[in-house]
């Protein structure tokens, strides 16, 4: 609730900002106000529970420095292999191709904070049952993830790949049909955005991000050196490859040691309901490729829906179930 009452006054802000010329300081504090909200529902939520005062203690802060540092430079060397497709292209490329590659990028952004608000929700749910040596119960709620973030990332695949061009053309107009091209490429990159979040909280979760930290870096400087050798030369191809090469690898990586670690290996039988569903999908939209994008986008939707259910998808019971789990998640066997 705090996390949605952040990202709901945040989208107010930006709605007004056009009405009321917001400046780019004027975007930032909207950003603080934003998360100054979240802080205080979650007082006043922990506060209902557990009754503390505020208090300074070194050891517990020297034990969150060493348990977090990992974690802050995972994100220093994930906005290397992320952001510096935008840098390197302004720097090798036109301002025009920077924007069109700049355009399509946006909607990886929006799309890629889904992942994160869910996985919000379920890392607690995992660190509560791995800290409880539960491990059942973490292989579970770890497979729930899986399941609803396959079921949510898959159409993105396909969809982006059947209507990436007329999904920009309405989003930022027709000069920026090669948006739409680009988007192709980075549709199936922000998907994997997706299962990358939820290995990438395990991996917290099983609190091994410091052996992370080894393998953001290695992408960190595969994916500069992949942007300084064919950015000149490809442009912004070269950077949305790049860009889907980097989240496949950090995915397979952060697998790798949540696998090794938890020995979680996911079940595909829901990722493979939900490929076959928007393959359905992606047929419908090819044939009817000649309507409207504002048709098309809930017609897919329903299609997707129908499909996956029909293919014995999972009920709306179940899907709620990560989001309302049992209390205490972890007392009862």
């Amino acid at each position: 609730m705090a996390e949605l009452a952040n990202r709901t006054a945040v989208l107010i802000g930006v709605i007004c900002a056009p009405i009321f010329n917001f400046s780019v300081v004027d975007i930032v504090w909207l950003l603080v106000i934003g998360n100054g909200i979240q802080l205080i529902i979650m007082l006043a939520q922990t506060r209902a529970l557990v009754a503390f005062k505020p208090r300074l203690n070194l050891a517990i802060w020297k034990t969150i420095i060493k348990r977090s540092w990992p974690i802050g430079a995972s994100i220093f060397f994930n906005l290397i292999y992320m952001r510096g497709d935008v840098v390197f292209l302004s720097v090798f490329r036109s301002n025009a191709e920077t924007g069109i590659y700049g355009a399509a990028y946006k909607v990886v952004d929006v799309v890629s904070a889904i992942p994160v608000m869910y996985m919000g929700i379920a890392l607690p749910l995992l660190v509560a049952a791995w800290s409880a040596s539960r491990t059942n119960r973490f292989k579970d709620y770890m497979q729930k993830s899986f399941d609803f973030l396959s079921i949510a990332a898959t159409p993105i695949i396909f969809g982006s790949i059947a209507v990436g061009v007329p999904i920009m053309q309405l989003i930022a107009g027709s000069d920026f049909t090669q948006s739409g091209q680009v988007l192709m490429i980075l549709g199936p990159a922000a998907a994997i955005v997706f299962w990358n979040s939820l290995f990438g909280h395990a991996v917290v979760a099983l609190n091994k991000q410091k052996i992370m930290t080894f393998g953001y870096l290695a992408v960190a400087v595969f994916t500069v050196i992949g942007y300084v050798i064919f950015i000149p030369q490809y442009g912004m191809w070269a950077a949305a490859w790049m860009t889907l090469f980097s989240e496949m690898l950090i995915g397979l990586l952060t697998f790798a040691v949540v696998w090794r670690i938890s020995h979680y290996f996911p079940s595909l039988k829901m990722l493979s309901k939900a490929v076959l569903a928007s393959i359905i999908m992606f047929i419908v939209l090819k044939l009817l490729a000649d309507l409207h994008i504002a048709i098309l986008l809930p017609l897919s939707m329903i299609v997707y829906a129908v499909a996956l259910t029909a293919l014995g998808g999972p009920k709306p019971k179940e899907v709620l179930n990560l989001f309302l789990p049992e209390k205490p998640p972890i007392s009862q066997p």
